[in-house]
């Protein structure tokens, strides 16, 4: 081994040392992004069960956008927030029924909340590759059927109904 001076075997010990170093780094920033995502979605995910229908939306869609993020994010992931939306989803049509005979006034915000989770599943299932029930796309104001119902022209649609126009 002629070729290995002290030198160059300094320099290949120092290399392993910084890949090594490297790893190590880019192991512990994946881990803190995915601990920071779940700490979001838990957020998300308490605000869509609140009792308050603002509330609720704010959760609805954070979750939307939460389901954007593609950078070690899992599918079992996405699958709880697709379970918690479809249970927001849910609840808010069954409280919207007992909302309208208490307050009509609030029955919007309700609706609102509804919308946001109908939006934000349709967007979860195409992300998972799954079926979203034809009721979930009539709530969000989507017409699956529509041309570009390609991912891109979906999420399109889902923006330009989510700003109403």
């Amino acid at each position: 081994m002629g070729w290995l001076t002290p030198q160059l075997a300094t320099l290949m010990a120092a290399l392993v040392a910084l890949v090594g170093v490297g790893v190590t780094v880019l192991q512990k920033w994946r881990s803190d992004r995915r601990d920071a995502w779940w700490q979001r979605a838990q957020w998300a995910i308490d605000k869509s069960y609140s009792p308050d229908p603002d509330q609720r939306e704010i959760g609805n869609r954070s979750m939307g956008v939460l389901n954007r993020d593609s950078f070690g994010i899992w599918d079992a992931d996405r699958e709880v927030l697709r379970i918690a939306l479809r249970r927001s989803f849910e609840d808010a049509a069954a409280s919207a029924a007992a909302r309208e005979r208490v307050a009509a006034g609030r029955s919007d915000a309700v609706q609102r909340a509804r919308v946001a989770a109908a939006q934000s599943l349709i967007a979860v299932d195409d992300r998972l590759g799954r079926e979203t029930d034809p009721e979930v796309y009539e709530v969000a104001g989507v017409d699956p059927e529509a041309p570009g119902a390609t991912r891109p022209g979906l999420l399109r649609r889902i923006t330009k109904a989510r700003r109403g126009s």
